[in-house]
């Protein structure tokens, strides 16, 4: 093949590339279901909306609870007198569960972040609640963790950081992150998947959806527990590398311990809130060589707590709280009754 045959044939093989990359780019534009350009004009900016004028929202799924979250913050109107931050783990923690002295109350839990969102609430008030429930993982001491979904609550989570004298492991531009973002195919598919996304105002969290309270607890879509299959998928949670505990032989200490210090500082009441596993999961875990960390974590939180003088609750350990297999929906999630029975007289 000649030299201008071969010059023709990578011409045309880099247009077609940057013509599907263009093609890619356009559309991730366009649909943008995480709000990356668009963020006042997409689904989950009026769902916020929504819930923050007292509606509860059903048919959210296969959505960024970050985004949500920031959004719900924007358009709040009223400052919640306690608020609970955490990971997924803490999204049942409900207003039932409070006497009026701990009202307002809203759950402003999400994946990967409990740092962030408590920067984005104070942006929005200019103030902290009186009192702050974490819902603690034992992962959020894992350097090796995995968690980098702050990505789009980024600025935030910087300021936050700053705050807490913390050098940022990651120094790149959030913008340019999120532009760079724009181009890629995971994104499409993102974007095709959610194309049909949208959600429908609900009188009742008591349906077969996937709700979200008027105080930001979510509920799963309701189904039948049966015992045997909640089992297979708690058996099914410690096989392969388990989520978070990757590679954890040291106890990351200085995000939390800083955070919490400097929450207290600021006059905040602070619980911290120890998430449970089921029994199953507890027992592989506690007893593998490679997970038994979660004890030493369990241990120097109560030292933890007890030194700064915080009220901690629940534990990683369901034995202790009497939880058997019935109060839980998979390996790491329990019911929203396993949350009321550890609740109970605590913020009366």
């Amino acid at each position: 093949m000649s030299v201008k045959k071969w010059l023709v044939l990578c011409f045309f093989i880099s247009f077609c590339f940057i013509f599907i990359i263009f093609i890619i780019f356009m559309f991730n534009f366009k649909v943008d279901s995480l709000g990356i350009i668009s963020s006042d004009k997409n689904f989950l900016a009026r769902a916020a909306f929504e819930l923050e004028n007292g509606k509860i929202v059903a048919r959210m799924q296969d959505y960024d609870d970050r985004i949500l979250t920031k959004h719900r913050l924007n358009h709040a109107t009223v400052k919640a007198k306690t608020i609970a931050i955490g990971s997924s783990r803490t999204m049942l923690v409900t207003k039932n569960m409070f006497s009026k002295k701990f009202i307002p109350f809203k759950n402003y839990t999400v994946s990967g972040d409990y740092v962030a969102i408590t920067q984005i609430y104070l942006d929005k008030f200019n103030k902290f609640p009186e009192n702050i429930i974490i819902g603690v993982d034992p992962w959020i001491f894992n350097f090796y963790n995995g968690q980098i979904r702050f990505v789009f609550i980024y600025d935030e989570y910087q300021k936050m950081l700053e705050k807490l004298a913390i050098k940022s492991k990651d120094n790149k531009n959030k913008i340019f992150k999120n532009f760079l973002y724009l181009f890629s195919l995971e994104y499409a598919i993102k974007n095709y998947n959610n194309m049909d996304l949208n959600f429908y105002i609900s009188n009742t969290i008591q349906i077969d959806d996937f709700v979200i309270d008027t105080d930001g607890a979510r509920y799963n879509k309701i189904r039948s527990l049966n015992p045997e299959k909640v089992k297979h998928e708690a058996v099914a949670y410690t096989k392969g590398d388990v989520y978070g505990l990757v590679n954890f032989k040291n106890i990351e200490r200085e995000l939390f311990e800083k955070f919490i210090i400097f929450l207290q500082e600021n006059g905040i009441n602070v619980y911290i809130y120890l998430l449970q596993y089921h029994p199953y999961v507890y027992d592989f875990l506690s007893q593998n060589a490679k997970y038994k960390i979660i004890n030493d974590i369990e241990k120097y939180l109560i030292e933890f707590a007890k030194d700064k003088n915080i009220k901690l609750f629940g534990s990683h350990n369901p034995h202790i709280l009497n939880l058997d297999d019935s109060y839980f929906i998979d390996g790491m999630h329990p019911l929203q009754e396993a949350y009321f029975k550890i609740f109970t007289d605590l913020f009366k």
